[in-house]
């Protein structure tokens, strides 16, 4: 990644060596409170989710779901590489990154070590969202079938993350949920975009 500069003040401001990551399992909201987060920045902010770069890819597209291997995480390490790219030059412009992206604390190959060496000298604040299983399902099955997830691979993504999202080894900032919301909708994203306020302390 390109050097990194520093150049936007205010409140949440990050400086321009430092990326917001949002990560959790399928249906936690992190394309949402991603967006959110990133509209109601008062300076440039750019929201990029992993799921839209993979799916750039139409012919030959490998979906996750039909199962890994070695060409869905070929198709991964290009998106987190194009993403990276993106990044950089929206950091360059003074343009703030948030990205959004399943990391697993316990699955090397796609883990958080891959954006550490796509950004060196770069920091990453992370954010895990946790909310309840409920929740959860109920985003899922929302979904319009290209991106909901089968319940039992869900349950079992859920189970990983809620029970080891903590030895991510990086600062972190972990929102298991809002007592004011069950649903997940826009009371969960402002309950969020809250708490991230707190975290991101302004440069």
């Amino acid at each position: 990644m390109g050097e990194a500069r520093h150049g936007k003040t205010g409140v949440g401001a990050l400086a321009n060596d430092r990326i917001l990551l949002i990560t959790g399992p399928a249906g936690a909201g992190k394309s949402s409170v991603a967006e959110a987060w990133a509209s109601s920045r008062d300076f440039g902010c750019a929201q990029l989710s992993l799921d839209t770069f993979r799916e750039f890819v139409k012919s030959g597209y490998h979906d996750p779901r039909n199962g890994w291997n070695d060409e869905a995480q070929r198709q991964l390490d290009l998106a987190r590489s194009n993403m990276d790219a993106a990044a950089t030059n929206y950091l360059s412009a003074d343009i703030q990154v948030v990205i959004g992206d399943a990391a697993f604390p316990n699955w090397e190959s796609v883990g958080l070590d891959g954006w550490n060496k796509l950004l060196p000298g770069v920091d990453i604040d992370l954010v895990v969202l946790m909310p309840d299983w409920k929740v959860v399902r109920e985003r899922n099955g929302a979904r319009d079938g290209q991106h909901s997830v089968p319940e039992d691979v869900l349950r079992i993504i859920y189970d990983d993350m809620a029970g080891s999202s903590r030895s991510f080894g990086y600062r972190q900032l972990r929102v298991d949920g809002c007592r004011h919301c069950h649903r997940g909708g826009t009371c969960y994203c402002s309950f969020v975009s809250h708490s991230l306020s707190r975290y991101v302390s302004p440069v």
